[in-house]
């Protein structure tokens, strides 16, 4: 080991040369880590905080939604029980809700008033309500000012364009085509009979409003009151809103907020349909890029309100915990000094501990420098040689323990690696020759290694001793072309034995007419001569053919009385070995419930061995030729009360075809489109013939159930 432990010291300068960058770079991971993760909780923070207050201004502006529309559903429905006696009652009511609630600007009752019974209406207001009320039109255009009547269709009695004082009382008229919003607002409620609001706009001192319309229902009493007024046309309860009461005045957006209610029928961007738009100071260009924006759209709930809370924040810098992030830089800085006393510790051992580890490794560890010759092999690799160390180290791997044949091929790939022509093969296998002249197989997985000037100076190789894997292998291939040539044999015999049935039955018959034909020949008067010999002829060759069918029967009928007394639990983990690797192909999990109890059966191994690979070759083929995820297999055993033993295979495959029944055992009945129909027919002799019976259950769910039974042996 001189040669490799100086080896291993001359690269301890190089190994002391990378303690710092090291380091460095596991602080540096370490560090950023740490910070990201500080970061990405302030984020999840931010997005919490944002969502809480987005869903309290919701729940405010809905619950205000709904307090408006409870107030105006009951107004009406007040209203239409009432008789013009109890108007001013109401409208003393109407003036409580007012002060109560301060989203609503304005509350009354308003009549649809056709033109030509406007001065009627008038009088009628003057006699009963107000005595200096007079009619005055209101536009919508852009003068915005009361002016005199027009002749127009209808009016409506309703001041919401300016406060409420007294003294603009007498002044009620609105001229209801001169807004097309308005106008399809109280057309809709009164088509609908429900509260309906209209589009957003301004009052008259500048703030935005909107009205909610709800059609009083009429009971007899009233009717018959209206019908005795000056001719009212219909009545309605009007709420006149401002936008800005809904959401919570006092509220100050944070930096990057914007708090936007608007109609639904309109976009977000399109100003016409905003009720209430809140947007605090703008955070910088550099955050709108580094930081997210965060968007919560909510619509209220409300029927007569189809509105929409748009609630926006694009976070900036002071959602970062700086005290957090320098504290966490304070501590990163303080642990660095003590990485790097630690790491020229741990590195001053690290020679040692490969040591160490070298020779407690399971697997063989070689060294070869450039011209072949062994620097390093730990424990493991003596112990496969039969070497000692002192016989190995110096000498050439090459021509110590690879045989003639092959180590020319070997030699060259090396030679070819030293020379940096090719890259060292990751994984391969190869023969040695140990001291005593065993041959064994290795598997290896070579690396080369290089000087401080990037120069290669040789290989090194770890190899796992697979020879007795190789054996097994080669067991099982062995096994598997017996299983296939009794398979042969025994598919030939089935189908012989059919044959010889279904040809059986027709020469017997041809046997008995060529005889009665005999017989009918000879009773004739002159029968001709060579009639009586031709039938002679066939009755003999009939006679031949049978006697060629019973040989072959007997032929194929000899048992191979070659019997054994084996454990069948042990024999079907085997057979899951021996489809390990198919299985794991395809994806399908395999699994044996054993319940034998040890007990022993005695037959032919190998035909047992045959049907049960059968079975499970079936489910196999069922549950790849349905694409089926989640395969699986069970196979249970089980010890029965009658001294047999049972044996079921299940999958959870697409199940036995219901209309072949039980004509799966019969020859030449297949449901799949390359199989032949011998299979289960030649299991169910095999099973049969051993004094088993073999059965599948056509009531199973969920897959196949095929089972067989045998009796256990002495």
């Amino acid at each position: 080991m001189t040669k490799h432990k100086s080896g291993m010291y001359n690269h301890s300068s190089r190994s002391d040369r990378k303690i710092y960058r090291t380091v460095t770079i596991i602080w540096l991971v370490l560090f950023v880590t740490v910070m990201l993760s500080i970061v990405v909780l302030d984020l999840q923070r931010a997005r919490l905080r944002f969502m809480e207050n987005a869903t309290r201004h919701y729940q405010q502006c809905n619950d205000r939604a709904h307090v408006i529309e409870s107030i105006l559903e009951g107004f009406a429905a007040m209203i239409s029980v009432s008789t013009d006696l109890e108007r001013e009652r109401i409208r003393s009511y109407a003036q409580e809700m007012l002060e109560q609630y301060p989203a609503i600007f304005m509350f009354e009752i308003v009549e649809k008033v056709a033109d030509k019974k406007i001065r009627t209406f008038t009088e009628y207001y003057r006699r009963n309500i107000y005595p200096e009320f007079e009619v005055k039109g209101f536009s919508y255009e852009a003068d915005r000012q009361w002016q005199s009547i027009r002749e127009v269709p209808y009016h409506m009695p309703i001041v919401f364009m300016e406060p409420f004082p007294k003294q603009s009382r007498k002044v009620m008229g609105l001229d209801l085509s001169s807004n097309a919003f308005f106008v399809r607002a109280l057309r809709q409620s009164q088509s609908l009979n429900r509260s309906v609001s209209s589009d957003p706009f301004k009052l008259v001192e500048g703030d935005r409003a909107y009205i909610i319309h709800r059609p009083i229902p009429a009971s007899d009493q009233r009717a018959q009151a209206a019908f005795s007024k000056s001719g009212a046309d219909a009545e309605f309860a009007v709420l006149v809103i401002r936008a800005d009461t809904l959401l919570d005045r006092e509220y100050q957006p944070l930096p990057g907020m914007r708090t936007l209610l608007y109609k639904a029928g309109y976009d977000e961007r399109d100003p016409r349909g905003y009720l209430d738009l809140r947007d605090g100071p703008r955070t910088s260009w550099l955050a709108s890029k580094l930081f997210p924006r965060l968007r919560a759209s909510m619509m209220l709930d409300s029927i007569s309100q189809p509105f929409v809370l748009l609630v926006e924040r694009q976070l900036d810098w002071g959602i970062i915990s700086w005290r957090k992030l320098g504290l966490t830089l304070l501590i990163a800085l303080s642990t660095f000094g003590v990485m790097m006393v630690y790491a020229r510790l741990y590195f001053r051992n690290e020679i040692a501990r490969s040591e160490r580890y070298l020779q407690i490794s399971k697997a063989m560890i070689v060294g070869v420098d450039r011209d072949g010759n062994v620097n390093l092999i730990n424990r493991r690799g003596c112990e496969i040689l039969g070497y000692t160390e002192k016989e190995i180290l110096g000498r050439n791997w090459f021509e110590l323990v690879l045989p003639d044949k092959g180590r020319d091929a070997i030699l060259a790939v090396f030679q070819r690696t030293i020379a940096g022509e090719i890259e060292p093969l990751s994984s391969y296998e190869n023969e040695i020759q140990t001291k005593s002249g065993e041959r064994r197989y290795i598997e290896w997985n070579d690396v080369i290694e290089k000087n401080p000037k990037g120069e290669i100076v040789g290989t090194l190789s770890s190899g796992q001793d697979i020879t007795e894997r190789k054996r097994a292998e080669e067991s099982a291939r062995r096994h598997q072309r017996d299983m296939a040539h009794v398979m042969r044999l025994s598919t030939m015999g089935e189908m012989a034995t059919g044959m010889a049935h279904e040809l059986n039955q027709p020469l017997t018959a041809l046997f008995s007419y060529c005889g009665t034909a005999a017989t009918l020949v000879d009773s004739l008067p002159s029968p001709p001569q060579q009639l009586g010999e031709i039938l002679a002829l066939a009755k003999g060759q009939a006679y031949r053919a049978s006697e060629i069918v019973r040989h072959l029967r007997e032929f194929v009928g000899k048992e191979d009385k070659h019997k054994e007394t084996f454990d069948l639990d042990q024999v079907i983990c085997d057979l899951i070995m021996f489809l390990k690797r198919e299985v794991q192909e395809r994806g399908i999990n395999i699994e044996l419930r054993p319940g034998g109890q040890k007990r022993r059966i005695t037959a032919v191994k190998i035909q047992i061995e045959q049907v049960l690979v059968n079975l499970v070759q079936n489910s196999l083929d069922a549950i790849e030729s349905d694409k089926i995820a989640g395969g699986r297999i069970v196979i249970r055993s089980r010890l029965l009360p009658n001294e047999r033993i049972e044996v079921t295979v299940t999958d959870n495959g697409p199940g036995v075809d219901a209309a072949m029944g039980n004509k799966i055992f019969d020859q030449f009945q297949t449901s799949k489109e390359t199989g032949m129909g011998i299979g289960l027919s030649l299991s169910r002799t095999i099973i049969e013939m051993h004094g088993g019976k073999l059965w599948a259950d056509l009531n199973h769910q969920n897959g196949a159930l095929f089972g067989f039974e045998l009796p256990v042996g002495e």
